[in-house]
């Protein structure tokens, strides 16, 4: 049983850590959002105004770069403990007989799959393994290689970008295009659920009926799908903004430079 609670605290961290993340995920993502109202210069105001607070060299490592890399390997560690509980299962079920422990996996392994599936929708897990690749290029595009260049990465705008979906569109419009699905579905699929995990703790009566739960459960994924849309189409539309609208990229031989460079070792 120390398993399952070890699973349990990793649950809670993971929880704090998607909450934590999730404030600067709306900061970031409303100014892309902005670009629909005011086109790449709104953006850039609004880009001037939020950095202060995710590029501080105090809050940046605590709701971005700590904030997904606790969430990211603690994920990781629960899906091994997950592997580990199978695996134990398998090799109880080719003995014969059953036992205590054989009873215990089988109650570990329910509770585990229906705190999995509660409130989350079906592909949560497979959007957040999606999602380490795409954060980890867009990261590197738009704050390590800068720094690299420039030596800072505070004087960018969206140009970098921009550059990119008008010289390597495919890439640029490909990579930012799944980090927009993928992140809008992960985050609106378990957003309540992880601040329920971190603060109110809540826990289900069991007073209401499977055929209600059910019902109440398919209008809640309804929902989050109609948001996960509504985010998508928002802040795909900003995107394709910031790059046909903007015309001055006064940077763009080092943005050049900084695109050949993604998948460098260097």
């Amino acid at each position: 049983m120390v398993l399952y609670k070890t699973y349990g605290i990793l649950t809670t961290i993971q929880s704090a850590s998607a909450v934590a993340f999730s404030s600067f995920i709306f900061v970031h993502g409303s100014q892309i959002a902005l670009a629909n109202v005011g086109g790449p210069d709104m953006t850039n105001r609004w880009l001037l105004l939020g950095r202060p607070f995710y590029q501080d060299e105090h809050t940046e490592g605590l709701v971005v770069t700590g904030a997904i890399t606790v969430h990211v390997v603690s994920g990781l560690a629960k899906a091994a403990i997950r592997q580990y509980w199978q695996g134990q299962r398998k090799k109880q079920l080719n003995k014969s007989g059953s036992d205590s422990n054989e009873e215990d996996i089988d109650t570990i392994l329910t509770v585990n799959n229906k705190k999995k599936t509660d409130g989350l929708l079906s592909y949560h897990n497979v959007t957040g393994y999606f999602l380490i690749p795409l954060c980890w290029i867009h990261y590197r595009l738009v704050r390590e290689l800068p720094v690299k260049v420039f030596g800072d990465s505070s004087m960018l705008d969206v140009g970098i970008v921009a550059w990119g979906l008008q010289n390597w569109p495919l890439f640029t419009y490909t990579v930012h295009g799944a980090l927009i699905g993928t992140a809008a579905y992960h985050i609106i699929s378990g957003g309540a659920t992880a601040y329920q995990r971190t603060f109110t703790r809540k826990r289900n009566s069991g007073s209401t009926t499977k055929k209600n739960d059910s019902f109440i459960t398919t209008t809640k994924n309804k929902k989050k799908m109609t948001a996960i849309a509504t985010t998508g189409i928002v802040l795909l539309s900003g995107l394709i903004i910031i790059g046909r609208c903007t015309q001055k990229i006064p940077l763009r031989n080092e943005y050049a430079s900084i695109y050949s460079m993604i998948f460098s070792a260097k």
